[in-house]
């Protein structure tokens, strides 16, 4: 049996299964873009002003992380009951659990707490009223222009778009 034969045994296959699947569907105008799709009737989306109100949000979070205002730092998070923070083999639910693991990194043994930065950040619009996050968190020594690094990892959250404004409804952090 020759190579081609043999390569489009099972290539061919694939292409057919991967089509069928749902690939990228072809329009009159070419391959449609990647995005969030909207059933009809709704309103499009501005991807542009939700990923610059959703930054706008955590680089006021991380200002008041900074600053050692607890209550301003949650107020990115959203209230609901079914608000999650994972961190490490941990899971916390609500805020009320979510205040009480910040409050131990608000309060170290060893003076003032550390300073946060978060970079590299990626919104993506999920819908109408939902949004993925990730990106990067470094924390330093007070005065981190010139300090250490004290911890990096990275991080997903998923905001909710609530009667308050977008709020992050589940946090993932490594």
């Amino acid at each position: 049996m020759d190579r081609w034969v043999r390569v489009s045994h099972y290539f061919v296959p694939l292409v057919v299964l991967a089509s069928a699947c749902g690939g990228p569907s072809s329009t009159a105008e070419g391959v449609r873009p990647p995005g969030p799709t909207l059933a009809e009737g709704t309103e499009p989306i501005d991807v542009a002003a939700v990923s610059s109100e959703i930054r706008g949000i955590l680089s006021r979070s991380v200002q008041a992380w900074n600053r050692g205002d607890l209550d301003d730092y949650l107020s990115a998070y959203s209230d609901q009951p079914l608000l999650t923070y994972v961190r490490g083999d941990s899971v916390f639910t609500g805020k009320r659990a979510l205040r009480e693991r910040v409050e131990r990194a608000f309060a170290p043994a060893a003076g003032e707490p550390d300073d946060l930065s978060l970079d590299d950040i990626e919104v993506s619009v999920l819908g109408p009223g939902h949004a993925l996050v990730t990106g990067q968190w470094t924390t330093y020594q007070p005065g981190f222009d010139t300090q250490p690094v004290t911890g990096r990892g990275r991080f997903t959250m998923v905001f909710r778009d609530e009667a308050l404004g977008w709020r992050i409804a589940h946090e993932h952090a490594s």
